[in-house]
């Protein structure tokens, strides 16, 4: 499967190198984060989710991480996702299956040459995030680790964001001996791990 680099704001001479460190963010487009086309608005939670993006690309971006983004072969940047701005990423790649081509069988069946085409270094430490979090980031995690790359989710860069934002301002109305969420982020996160796990059994059954 052919994976083209859609765009890329590092020196050619860097890439050759390989990269190092890593955070993917899986279908940023819009057809997949829903939403309207372009919008994002100056209030409520869709402007709170891009900007907590913003901040945690950034963060890892002084941690000397290089963002990438996987998009369908027939996105364009006008189906970028408002949730994820195209100015944090350092490099676009897209798949060869267009959007209403797209399963998750083909997906997967892509996953070695999308791998491929982000030129990691071996051992390369990789954050995964973007869309699904139960789907699309599982499997490309569980390849990760399968090819023994230092690999993890960060749910604060996938839809799940959505529900930790939801959840923080529920527990700012509750009690004050009543808002720790901490125990229910834990469980989300090891149920999570516990997917991954399960995928990269299952890709070893494939082989």
């Amino acid at each position: 499967m052919r994976v083209e680099a859609e765009s890329t704001k590092v020196a050619g001479e860097n890439l050759k190198l390989g990269v190092s460190n890593a955070i993917i963010v899986l279908f940023p487009d819009i057809r997949t984060t829903g939403g309207k086309l372009g919008y994002v608005g100056k209030s409520g939670l869709t402007k709170e989710f891009r900007d907590t993006i913003e901040k945690l690309l950034a963060r890892y971006k002084r941690q000397d991480f290089r963002t990438i983004g996987v998009l369908y072969r027939d996105s364009t940047p006008e189906t970028l996702s408002g949730l994820y701005p195209e100015s944090s990423f350092d490099e676009l790649i897209k798949m060869d299956t267009d959007f209403k081509q797209w399963t998750r069988e083909r997906y997967e069946e892509e996953l070695p040459s999308i791998i491929k085409a982000l030129n990691l270094t071996p051992g390369a430490q990789v954050i995964v995030g973007g869309y699904h979090s139960k789907d699309c980031v599982v499997s490309m995690t569980a390849a990760l680790l399968k090819e023994s790359f230092n690999a993890s989710t960060d749910l604060r860069l996938t839809d799940q964001l959505s529900f930790l934002l939801l959840s923080h301002k529920a527990r700012r109305m509750l009690p004050e001996g009543a808002r720790d969420g901490s125990i229910t982020w834990r469980a989300i996160k090891q149920e999570q791990e516990g997917l991954v796990k399960r995928k990269i059994a299952d890709f070893l059954e494939l082989k």
